[in-house]
């Protein structure tokens, strides 16, 4: 069976150990695409297992899972294809839900904003303010968001492959890459000046100490996002842009830099 026409989700036989004990046990389930489904059950039954295993963050000990086709497993091809949110919603406090919309969009190769900026608008959920002063609903409705923009296009992917049809569909075509790659070069220099723009936000004086120091960051991040851009133009970036910064020793120093910097401000 093609990618194409597999199901959202398809297991057979899945189960997870823990040295002696099973968290997940003969779990087969086939979810169609284009439906809402909810996994249900009591605490310790193994939904939170399943769910780590359905997006690569876990192995199975025994039987096989296939997300829309592909096995899943942490390498670009597979994470450009889901969205994945956890439990306890993982957000940077201090940044806003714009500053995690621009983040995203520098970190995920198929990201639909525009999708989740109109989805927030809709909630009502201030885009301006750190996460850390909304409720709990709000920021899971954030995470929701940044969950559902990775949108599964692989426009890059189809181009090299001549794979036309799967390009088409959507609001944009194979013809629009080297617009989409201006859109996202364009956003980050964006981020930038958001950051500027934070750091002269009256909130920021009391989040930290010494917010002038926060500007060291400015130049830090223009240069980060100017690489991963400029690998990204040349088909350099092989892997998910998170998968890639983990393992560029550049980026490592840059983001090693990038947090010192907010500590010294702090």
């Amino acid at each position: 069976m093609s990618t194409q026409n597999a199901p959202a989700i398809q297991t057979t036989g899945l189960g997870k150990r823990y040295g002696s004990r099973w968290a997940l046990q003969d779990c087969s389930v086939s979810v169609p695409r284009g439906h809402v489904s909810a996994l249900v059950g009591p605490n310790g039954a193994g939904k939170t297992n399943l769910l780590k295993i359905l997006a690569g963050l876990s192995a199975p000990s025994t039987g096989e899972a296939a997300v829309l086709g592909r096995v899943p497993r942490q390498t670009g091809e597979f994470l450009d294809s889901i969205g994945y949110l956890a439990q306890d919603v993982p957000l940077y406090k201090r940044l806003s839900a714009d500053d995690h919309l621009g983040l995203g969009a520098h970190l995920n190769r198929r990201w639909d904003a525009a999708g989740a900026r109109a989805r927030l608008a809709a909630l009502r959920i201030p885009a301006d303010r750190p996460v850390a002063t909304l409720s709990g609903g709000q920021r899971a409705q954030v995470g929701l968001s940044l969950a559902l923009a990775k949108r599964y296009t692989e426009l890059f992917g189809a181009r090299n492959r001549g794979d036309v049809e799967q390009a088409y569909g959507r609001g944009y075509c194979l013809q629009d890459l080297g617009m989409i790659s201006s859109f996202g070069a364009a956003s980050g220099y964006i981020a930038v000046m958001v950051l500027a723009l934070y750091i002269q936000d009256q909130n920021t004086t009391v989040l930290y100490r010494h917010p002038q120091l926060i500007w060291l960051a400015c130049p830090l991040l223009l240069f980060w996002i100017s690489r991963v851009w400029m690998l990204t133009h040349r088909g350099e970036m092989y892997d998910d842009p998170v998968v890639f910064a983990m393992r560029d020793g550049t980026s490592l120093v840059v983001g090693a830099l990038f947090g010192l910097v907010f500590w010294l401000a702090a």
